[in-house]
């Protein structure tokens, strides 16, 4: 019995290992409408946008995935958000190596990137705060 459980679990990691992106793929895009229920209406209050592409560097190819969302301007003076989130990963495996996080929610700004070093097992972070005083 012991035997079996260890042979499956070799066989999953194994596949895991070897698992390729077969979903997203670059060129893709979707557009969304943020809504909010105010007092029983529905009101569209912001788009997000979800898109990969592809960026080329000098060692290799990475997909990027970017996701904006950004409040309607007649909503702006209420709370203005404008939001980036962005990924590079492997276009095979979506393995990560950087990430970008640059928001602005009502006056909180924050910023963070993470860049991942896969030969060393490391993550490098960097994180910019703001707070704005009413």
């Amino acid at each position: 019995m012991m035997k079996l459980l260890v042979s499956t679990l070799l066989l999953l990691f194994t596949l895991a290992i070897n698992a390729q992106n077969k979903t997203i793929a670059a060129g893709e895009k979707l557009t969304f409408s943020a809504s909010y229920n105010m007092s029983g209406l529905l009101t569209e209050l912001a788009q997000v946008t979800m898109e990969t592409s592809e960026v080329k560097t000098s060692k290799t190819t990475l997909l990027k995935l970017k996701c904006t969302a950004a409040t309607y301007s007649k909503w702006d003076s209420f709370f203005k958000i404008r939001d980036l989130y962005e990924s590079y990963v492997s276009p095979s495996n979506l393995t990560p190596y950087l990430y970008n996080r640059d928001i602005n929610e009502g006056g909180y700004e924050k910023f963070m990137k993470y860049k991942f070093n896969h030969k060393t097992n490391t993550v490098a972070s960097l994180k910019r705060k703001k707070k704005q005083s009413w």
